[in-house]
């Protein structure tokens, strides 16, 4: 994407945008491997300044990511879950700038505020691992609670919001986000995570290098001069045979017949056993960890880009629970994982088609 077509659609929203801040926009993008207007979007934020008598604006770019990034980093680092979604009202005293007074002035709006505590697969597996250990006065949530990240943000009721949203889903989002942060950092850029990697494959190959050292083409050796042989050949005669005893070679040729009926026998319940317990795809291959709640696990499935409508990932959710009938939570876990990722398998197939 060139600067001129990122400055036609900045300034849809931003009419004194310039090319330069169109330009900063698109290589911010680009260092961090995120797409133009899809995975990030251009902020200016507004600062007024009093020059000769005349108010002006100056506008300064940065990037805002997508939410998603957030949750796509935090299911590579390992998956999450949010156990706490506390939603409350409140009226907060916030500084915006009065158009008619030319100035900032205070101001009380009503705005929710949305606190959200996020749980790390691996913090939810120690408290399994603790839980087993059947430690006196062991209480399960209030040892979560000294686990969990928070994450709090307030939005006021006149925030703009995406069409079909309002403040309540703003201020979910940028809770979400804020925790996932604590949780697990940010995502590195896509030039960082590059230069790591060839690093790690450099490193990778001098260690490879002075451990198995090339080994030397073989050389054939030169064959040591012998004298001709003259005069006819002949050959030696074959060692006679023993002679026939038949009641030996009777039981010789049973015992044969019994190995190789043994043998036969062991084969076929070799391939009998094989062919039943043939599976490409195992559920031991995948995390036994139960999801919180369903909504959890619906959650989770879309994270990973396997559907493209939350709807969809709950139908999917609950066929696979009604045709799979699982024993426990953990066997469903792992049946969820193990649909997902066939799911993510057939989808890439289908887009390189």
């Amino acid at each position: 994407m060139e600067a001129e077509q990122a400055l036609t659609w900045i300034r849809d929203r931003t009419p004194d945008a310039t090319l330069e801040q169109a330009a900063a926009f698109l290589a911010l993008a680009a260092d961090r491997g995120l797409t133009p207007f899809i995975e990030c979007h251009p902020i200016f934020t507004t600062k007024k300044e009093k020059v000769g008598g005349a108010w002006t604006s100056r506008k300064v770019v940065s990037l805002k990511e997508h939410y998603n990034i957030a949750a796509r980093w935090g299911q590579q680092c390992g998956g999450y879950s949010t156990p706490v979604v506390e939603t409350t009202r409140e009226i907060r005293t916030v500084r915006e700038y009065d158009e008619n007074k030319r100035g900032y002035v205070n101001a009380e709006k009503p705005g929710v505020k949305v606190r959200i505590g996020v749980l790390t697969n691996r913090d939810y597996a120690a408290l399994i691992d603790l839980a087993r250990m059947g430690i006196p006065g062991f209480d399960f949530m209030t040892e979560r609670a000294a686990f969990l990240k928070w994450g709090e943000s307030w939005v006021a009721d006149d925030h703009s919001a995406p069409s079909g949203k309002d403040a309540t889903w703003v201020a979910r989002k940028r809770a979400t986000e804020e925790a996932l942060l604590n949780a697990f950092g940010r995502e590195p850029s896509q030039a960082r995570q590059m230069y790591q990697a060839a690093l790690t494959a450099e490193a990778h190959q001098d260690a490879v290098a002075a451990l198995y050292p090339p080994t030397p083409t073989p050389t054939r050796a030169a064959l040591p001069a012998t004298s001709i042989i003259e005069g006819d050949f002949t050959p030696p005669s074959p060692p006679e045979p023993p002679p026939f005893d038949e009641d030996a070679d009777a039981e010789m040729v049973a015992e044969l017949a019994r190995q190789a009926q043994a043998e036969t026998q062991a084969e076929t319940q070799a391939e009998t056993r094989a062919e039943a317990e043939a599976d490409p795809d195992p559920l031991s291959n995948y995390d036994a960890t139960p999801f919180t709640t369903s909504e959890a696990a619906i959650q989770w499935g879309m994270t990973s880009g396997a559907f493209t409508h939350g709807q969809h990932a709950k139908n999917a959710y609950n066929q696979l629970r009604e045709t799979a009938q699982p024993t426990d939570a953990r066997q469903m876990a792992q049946l969820w994982r193990r649909d997902v990722k066939e799911r993510l398998r057939a989808k890439n197939a289908q887009q390189q088609l």
